[in-house]
């Protein structure tokens, strides 16, 4: 009789991991850091740059009537709670028809309301609280390096080399009205900020 044959197992294909050498894995990281190393030196060249405005600029960075009416909507909701203003000459002007607000404030029952969104007041409030007027920069500044975080993230999906997009970032801030708007209190740089990153996120398929 003939013996039967055993079937043979199946060996399972086994991961083996591939084992760079050592200088071989150095130089990855150091081609690495060389790709990141123009770009991180661009964010901290412009935190500098912002850093110096601060310093020199005189103490709140009202530019225009605009930023003006933003401060006192803070202002007013930090020692009142609310952004509803009264009429500072009631007394004398109890209809409010020179109320000094100008166009930028609109008559509601016996209070005024800015004709703004009070989101952005709002929301520098805590550091004006903290800082004083020096604090209302520190939202402007914290969009405009937001902006060129965003704008060198979509520089790297497109492969750009780390010079170039070191260079296109600093046209970015300083070749456009983004670093004067980042010493004023406005929320300019903040909305070039949200729609930098919706960008981005797009191109890297994410609903926005």
């Amino acid at each position: 009789m003939r013996k039967r044959k055993r079937p043979r197992k199946k060996r399972r294909a086994v991961f083996v991991p591939e084992r760079r050498a050592p200088n071989e894995r150095s130089e990855i990281l150091e081609s690495k850091r060389g790709t990141w190393s123009a770009p991180v030196a661009l964010c901290v060249g412009v935190a500098l740059a912002l850093a110096l405005q601060w310093a020199l600029l005189p103490e709140g960075p009202i530019w225009i009537t605009d930023n003006g009416c933003k401060e006192i909507l803070l202002r007013n909701f930090a020692e009142r709670g609310t952004f509803a203003l009264e009429n500072p000459a009631k007394e004398i002007d109890p209809e409010g028809e020179f109320f000094p607000g100008g166009f930028h404030f609109r008559k509601r029952g016996d209070s005024f309301q800015a004709i703004y969104p009070e989101l952005f007041s709002f929301v520098s409030c805590p550091a004006w609280l903290l800082l004083g007027r020096g604090g209302l920069l520190l939202l402007p500044a914290l969009g405009l390096l937001a902006a060129l975080a965003g704008f060198l993230r979509i520089l790297s999906f497109f492969r750009f080399p780390s010079g170039t997009a070191a260079l296109l970032g600093a046209g970015l801030v300083f070749g456009t009205p983004l670093f004067f708007y980042a010493g004023t209190f406005w929320e300019t740089t903040l909305a070039a900020a949200f729609a930098v990153w919706a960008v981005d996120a797009r191109l890297r398929g994410r609903d926005v």
